[in-house]
Parts: C-alpha cells; structure tokens; sequence
C-alpha cells in the first residue's frame, strides 16, 4: 500500500518544466490567433466596400439613373451621370434605404485601386459606372492595408464582387 510521504508536493524542477510546457504551447498559440484577427479584419474591410458598392447599385435601380463612382485620393464619391437626376420625380416615393445610400465612402488606412479591364482607353480615368437597370462597369478592385490586401472581381450583371486574391501577412 502507497503512503505519501509527510513532504508530498512538486519539486521545484517540475514546476519549471511544467511552466515551460505551457509558455511552449502559448508561443504556438499567440501567432495563429493573430494572424485569424488579421484574416478577420481583412474580410470586414473586403464586406465594407462591397456593402457600399451594393448600395450604389441599389440606388442607381431605385432612382432610375446613372451612377458614377469617382475615385481620388480622399475615397470614393457618387455622383449623378444624368443632368437632371437630383429630381428624384422618377424615383419611387417613400424608399428610405435608396435616401440612405452613401454619397461617399473611405476605408481610412487602406487603400483601393479600381481597374477597368473593358475601358477603351490605355489609361483611363478612376471613374466606376453604375446603370439604372443594374449593370455595371466590369471591375476589378484592390485593395491594400496594415492587415493584408485582396482583390475582387465584380460582374457587370450582378455587380456581386468575388475575392480572388488574399494576402494575410
């Protein structure tokens, strides 16, 4: 039969092998939880801009006219394509996410660059289109920040954008 002895405890070198196992496994740890709030962070920022481009489109079909996107240093601007198209007479009355939609959108850190692969121009202006009837200018988007950069293609008839690059540092 076991009887313990009067001093039964850890020493202290198990102790110190004990803490060393655990410091082991959280440096394993910490890296990979980082790197899943960065992939986080960059999936956020990839939703933003889609719920904006979504919400351009929306509007354009809402009130019947065309939709430019500008792009310059300061972010994304939306203006009317159509000379004319602040009256809204056409527009459907009462539409409070059509009043709701963005006029102007920016990521803060990061930075997006608009290619348009249709343009008829070598160099052509950082100008996106969207249509009244939904369609928009074919595109690609990147996108570049502190957590790691992604590009989307966006398709003219659905205007639903498709990450086809991700770079999680």
């Amino acid at each position: 039969m076991f009887q313990p002895k009067a001093n039964s405890g850890f020493t202290l070198l198990e102790l110190v092998i004990a803490i060393s196992i655990a410091v082991l496994v959280l440096s394993l740890a910490v890296p990979s939880i980082t790197g899943l709030q960065k992939e986080q962070k960059l999936k956020r920022t990839f939703e933003q801009f889609d719920g904006f481009v979504q919400s351009v489109r929306a509007k354009a079909i809402m009130e019947r006219h065309d939709l430019l996107t500008t792009w310059d240093d300061d972010g994304i601007n939306v203006v009317s394509s159509n000379p004319g198209a602040a009256d809204r007479s056409n527009a459907p009355a009462g539409d409070a996410e059509t009043a709701a939609a963005p006029q102007h959108f920016s990521l803060g850190q990061g930075t997006l660059k608009l290619e348009r692969p249709a343009a008829l121009v070598k160099d052509p202006p950082a100008e996106w289109m969207f249509w009244h009837s939904g369609v928009c200018e074919p595109a690609i988007i990147s996108y570049k920040g502190t957590d790691g950069s992604w590009k989307a293609v966006y398709d003219p008839l659905t205007g639903q954008g498709r990450i086809t690059e991700e770079n999680v540092p």
